[in-house]
């Protein structure tokens, strides 16, 4: 079953916190039963399926490990939760192979300690 058929069965299921959100969010539903915010399926339940879908924006070969502002604009044309932004951004965070690969702007300095001569010297 495809990721996009798992999404509309979990709205089926959680159709009462969408109702909830509709207002607040500025969600529609459309034909189908199908709820969406502007051009972007809603993603609500289960957080694996958010995982799922940063695999794929993030983490696929394809995607290339993009940073946030990438990830969540390229995840966004199609997409949607509460708090996508802060999902993405955390996710991102915690990614080993972004962070492996990322170039230390801050790098760590020493302790400043005085040089002593030697007294015997």
């Amino acid at each position: 079953m495809a990721l996009d058929e798992i999404i509309v069965l979990r709205q089926k299921l959680h159709r009462q916190q969408l109702e909830g959100w509709k207002n607040h969010y500025r969600l529609e539903e459309r034909k189908g039963h199908t709820w969406y915010k502007n051009r972007a399926l809603i993603v609500v339940g289960d957080e694996g399926d958010k995982r799922a879908l940063l695999e794929v924006y993030h983490d696929a070969p394809s995607a290339g490990h993009p940073g946030v502002a990438k990830t969540l604009q390229s995840l966004s044309h199609n997409y949607w939760w509460p708090e996508v932004k802060s999902f993405v951004q955390h996710y991102v965070k915690e990614c080993a192979q972004c962070q492996a690969g990322k170039t230390k702007t801050h790098p760590n300095k020493p302790l400043v300690q005085p040089i002593t001569p030697d007294p015997q010297a």
